[in-house]
């Protein structure tokens, strides 16, 4: 699909913090759980106590996502069928049995965990389409007792949250052609954008001709390719903003923390206001309800994960609402938002504050996420910076 090897969001080396099995299980459980405990008006829609839709509704879910996903058929329908029934009925099965705590985290074999998370990735944590900065719910298929709880929590945030939706935008790279999608950035400034420092990488190079003590460690944009950023790039919609990046002004060579920053040239149109940052410490930063908002485009792997969350993916604007799950190595904050391929660069916001309180970086279909806790980072020079508008 790519004219080139974009930047994967699964790194060509190991994750900072790998999921042990161990771990991934117990995640997955504990959404299980939690979706029983949840609030909800939903039973007389065929949810059930549990909070999950009747086997046959998942297996209606989880088989138009594979439809959609699988749009060129390289999978014959019969086959996706049986998978989604399968996936389905057990799926269901295994949840019910923890929810009513007649199986234990040890019970679950591979094949149970596999299909207790294909039920959880079209349930638990959506991939909604973005339209005119709206979060849409997919229309086709039935609501679940977590799509009632975030479709509330999106009400209450109201316009902000839209606003919000509005300032991250899909990074694109021509060098000549079409503009290819490939991640995800944000307003931090001004004229200013943040993305990850791997994002960066595809439009950039360090010229070796310019001396060791450059002040962008001789970071420059790679002449011929043009970068831009489309803050309306969604899906089904004729809608576009694009945004020309003039220049590189910071790249984290060693992506420790994965961030750099671009400055967009001026078009003569007022840009747009900023995603405000929360930079301040926490006790305890987990079970905060948070959103990524990003730009994802086709999994390389085909992984069906992938295929059951997001459906039909063309780089247009998702937005995906999860929970903080872990800080790691005091500078990584986790979180379980539905991402892949092309999310790099997403802002990780606070439903509550509605600020940004991580930049996401890495994922790996049904493992845990990582984000860069910017709280870890409000003395980093980039950060200063972009929040003082001091670039000069």
């Amino acid at each position: 699909m790519l004219a080139h090897d974009p930047p994967r969001q699964r790194h060509a080396g190991k994750p900072h913090f790998p999921e042990s099995t161990e771990e991934k299980a117990a995640r997955i459980v504990d959404l299980v759980r939690r979706t029983a405990r949840a609030p909800s008006a939903l039973e007389s829609l065929g949810i059930d106590k549990g909070g999950l839709p009747d086997p046959k509704v998942l297996q209606q879910r989880i088989a138009t996502r594979l439809n959609s996903a699988d749009a060129g058929e390289t999978l014959p329908k019969e086959a996706k069928d049986v998978m989604a029934r399968e996936f389905a009925r057990s799926g269901h099965e295994v949840a019910t049995q923890l929810q009513r705590d007649e199986m234990r985290l040890d019970d679950l074999d591979h094949s149970a965990l596999t299909n207790l998370e294909a039920v959880i990735r079209v349930v638990g944590r959506p991939a909604w389409y973005v339209r005119q900065n709206i979060p849409q719910p997919q229309p086709e298929v039935a609501p679940t007792r977590d799509d009632e709880f975030w479709i509330v929590a999106i009400g209450n945030a109201g316009s902000k949250l839209r606003a919000i939706c509005g300032r991250a935008g899909v990074v694109t790279r021509s060098d000549g052609g079409a503009p290819v999608p490939f991640g995800t950035a944000w307003m931090i400034g001004a004229r200013t954008v943040i993305t990850n420092a791997h994002v960066a990488k595809s439009l950039a190079f360090q010229d070796a001709a310019l001396p060791a003590n450059d002040a962008r460690d001789r970071w420059r944009m790679q002449p011929g390719i043009k970068g831009a950023v489309d803050f309306a790039f969604e899906h089904d919609m004729p809608r576009s903003s694009p945004c020309e990046l003039e220049d590189l002004l910071y790249v984290q060579t060693s992506e420790n923390p994965d961030l750099a920053i671009f400055l967009l040239k001026e078009s003569g149109t007022p840009l747009l206001p900023v995603i405000a940052l929360d930079l301040q410490p926490r006790a305890d930063w987990r079970n905060v309800n948070v959103f990524a908002v990003g730009h994802p485009i086709r999994d390389l792997q085909n992984d069906p994960n992938v295929a059951m969350v997001f459906g039909e993916i063309d780089g247009t604007k998702r937005f995906s609402p999860g929970t903080l799950t872990a800080v790691l190595g005091g500078t990584v904050l986790a979180h379980d938002c539905s991402t892949t391929n092309g999310s790099s660069g997403s802002p990780i916001v606070d439903f509550v504050s509605l600020k940004a309180v991580g930049l996401h970086y890495f994922g790996a279909p049904g493992a845990r996420n990582e984000s860069v806790l910017l709280a870890a980072y409000a003395e980093h020079p980039a950060i200063k910076k972009s929040v003082a508008n001091a670039w000069s």
